[in-house]
């Protein structure tokens, strides 16, 4: 028996929609979306994202696990899997290249191609802003 996603958001199903996992507010919270409804969520919050602080990750203890056991590993990076998919995803559409070379659609995100990201999320996010305050000035007048 196959197992079909449906979208939270929109009901769609088929190999588009995929499972994500967001935090807010210290609540946890599993939801399905298709690419496109995570692009737009992903270009939502992006200017936040820019402008947060990054929390620590306390230190974990490690638990002993079995050879072979299917895990996925952390890579202990700090930042999390939507993040990450961010990343790609934007590094992926804008062409963005570290050394002459593109982002891998699979496999390690470099830290080149993460300070870009950033990069283009805070100037996202001062553009934002700016245009919120013309838009106040233009009210107020």
């Amino acid at each position: 028996m196959a197992l079909i996603r449906q979208s939270d958001l929109s009901d769609a199903t088929g190999d588009e929609v995929s499972g994500f996992t967001l935090e807010i507010g210290g609540a946890v919270y599993d939801i399905d979306l298709t690419e496109k409804e995570y692009k737009e969520y992903l270009e939502f919050t992006g200017r936040y994202v820019a402008v947060a602080r990054k929390r620590e990750q306390p230190e974990q203890t490690q638990i002993p696990v079995a050879r072979g056991a299917a895990a996925k590993k952390d890579q202990g990076d700090g930042y999390s899997a939507e993040f990450k998919q961010a990343v790609r995803a934007w590094a992926l559409e804008t062409g963005a290249e570290v050394d002459g070379k593109p982002i891998s659609e699979r496999g390690r995100i470099g830290a080149g191609f993460i300070r870009q990201y950033e990069a283009h999320m805070r100037a996202e996010a001062a553009k934002a802003d700016e245009a919120a305050g013309e838009e106040e000035e233009t009210q107020d007048a």
